[in-house]
Parts: C-alpha cells; structure tokens; sequence
C-alpha cells in the first residue's frame, strides 16, 4: 500500500521518495487524490527544528596594529591602551577601557605562531613564538590583534 507525506510546499511525497506536484494533469497526483478520497490520510508536514541563532562575533576593540622593530615600538591602537613588553616575543596589552569580563577572544595575525596566554578583563598576554636565523627568539616583524567576544 503506497502512502503520502505532505510538504511545506503542498508537494506530495510518495513512501518511494518521488515528489508530485498538485498538478490535476499529473497521473500521480489523480492517483494521491483516489487514495485520498477512499479515505486516505497523508502524514502532515512537520517542520523541522530550526537552527539555533548564534549571534556573530561583535568587534569591541581594534585592539592594537603593531609593529615591532629593533629601535621602535609603534602602536597604531584606535581603542587606547598600553602596553608592557616583558621580554622578547612576550607582550602584556592593557585596555584603556576594561572589558566587562573576561569573556573574548584574539584574532593575532602574524608570520609568527602568536598564543593570547592569558586574559583577564583588564589586560592579555601574549606570546610569540619565531626563531631567528641563529635559532635564538626574536621578536615578530610585526603582528596585528583584533579582540572580538560574542554580542549578547
């Protein structure tokens, strides 16, 4: 015995997977209305759960361009904040501002492999990780942060 599903677009679907359009000139659609009428019930359309909103990433800082180099420390930092650097390739970034908690994440971009260490909502850390040509730890030529958390 064939059986019917109903579809959110009023699309018939048969138990063997074919769709029939309501179409009164489609044999299989003559066929689903005889069913139909000698009592036939198709299942009901049942719309599928949606899918959970994730609200996107909210910029809340353009948290500090840098740009290292051996003599200069230039910082190109729209939201403010200071800076510590604590050795090299190892970096404390302070916000003018503090964040509300600690809830953030870094997007670092660099040739260098770069970790956010820790963060709490005062400051970050970070720490970078590059080899000079004689294998010793050098400072990155230069790396950019963007610190983003999720809009609530």
């Amino acid at each position: 015995m064939t059986s019917y599903a109903l579809t959110a677009t009023d699309i018939i679907l048969r138990d063997d997977g074919a769709s029939i359009p309501p179409d009164p000139n489609n044999r299989d659609y003559v066929a689903f209305l005889a069913w139909q009428a000698a009592g036939g019930v198709p299942d009901p359309y049942v719309p599928p759960e949606p899918e959970p909103f994730l609200a996107p990433p909210q910029v809340v800082a353009a948290a500090l361009g840098m740009i290292v180099t051996p003599d200069i420390f230039d910082v190109s930092n729209p939201a403010g904040g200071t800076f510590n650097i604590l050795g090299v390739g190892l970096y404390w970034l302070f916000f003018n501002t503090p964040q509300p908690d600690d809830d953030y994440y870094a997007i670092i971009t660099s040739s260098a492999l770069i970790a956010m260490t820790e963060h709490t909502s005062d400051y970050f850390a970070i720490e970078a990780k590059l080899d000079g040509p004689d294998g010793t730890p050098t400072d990155p030529a230069q790396f950019s942060v963007q610190i983003l958390r999720i809009a609530t």
